[in-house]
């Protein structure tokens, strides 16, 4: 009996090792995040309000690009405070229908990077829209699934070496378990997190069930609530795991989607149009 408890922790401690995560950098990037939703002509000044304030220093060399058709964008810039580039990706407007048609579009398509594999139309088409000229790189809910569709062509025009830092909030999945493990057995970034709010309903989505069959990449970084428990977080190597995000049975706090880090995005976001 005792044997098989200790092959138990044993598997437990395997699966969910310890990876490189800097809170500091996930931070800083859940604020650029959250300036995404600002209007771009407060964004070149970087006077947005509160959501500019949680990063003060701002950016230099900043560049906004939009989609007319989408409603998609994102924005680049480069932080003197960390020497790096910048390149963040726009989450769901709430009011834009565009945004909500591709995040509802679940039929899949081929990867270009990956033989055999297949992700969610909606999100890949969005960043296709994106990707004129493209190394931080961010996004919150539609942001974070562009911003995965990103890394691959990020990582080429990187000459095949890691970007720096890779963070995102609240992302759904966004490719099947062929895309996923490909993924995971690139290294795309130095530093990567797929951070997850308690029960966030978004991680959940598109569903892991027939005839759906989305999963999620690795390196889950699960926070217990940051409003409750303030900056308390698990980390685990595997995805869907079950003692974090997918221990929700039911998720569904719109709440935990919109307060990474405490922070009220819905109030500030509208502050700042």
């Amino acid at each position: 009996m005792k044997s098989f408890v200790l092959l138990i922790v044993y598997l437990f401690l395997v699966s969910c090792q310890q990876l490189s995560y800097n809170e500091t950098i996930a931070q800083n990037l859940a604020g650029f995040s959250f300036a995404s939703f600002c209007n771009p002509k407060y964004l070149q000044q970087w006077s947005c309000g509160s959501a500019c304030k949680k990063i003060p220093n701002g950016l230099t060399d900043f560049y906004y690009f939009y989609n007319k058709t989408l409603k998609a964008s994102r924005y680049i810039g480069y932080s003197a405070h960390h020497d790096a580039i910048v390149v963040v990706f726009r989450g769901t407007v709430p009011w834009l229908v565009q945004n909500w048609i591709a995040n509802l579009n679940t039929v899949k398509i081929q990867c270009p990077y990956c033989e055999k594999c297949y992700v969610h139309k909606g999100f890949f088409q969005q960043f296709n829209q994106l990707k004129s000229q493209l190394i931080f790189v961010t996004g919150h809910s539609l942001g974070a699934a562009m911003s995965f569709h990103s890394i691959p062509f990020l990582f080429e025009l990187n000459r095949n070496k890691p970007i720096d830092a890779f963070q995102n909030y609240g992302s759904p999945r966004v490719g099947d378990e062929a895309y996923a493990n490909w993924f995971n057995q690139q290294s795309f970034a130095k530093e990567y997190g797929r951070i997850n709010n308690t029960a966030d309903p978004i991680p959940h989505l598109p569903p892991i069930l027939f005839p759906f069959q989305f999963d999620h990449s690795d390196y889950e970084i699960f926070y217990t609530s940051f409003i409750e428990n303030g900056n308390k977080y698990e980390q685990c190597k595997d995805a869907e795991q079950k003692q974090y995000a997918n221990n929700k049975i039911i998720a569904a706090s719109v709440c935990d989607h919109l307060s990474y880090f405490g922070w009220n995005w819905v109030t500030s976001i509208l502050a700042c149009q």
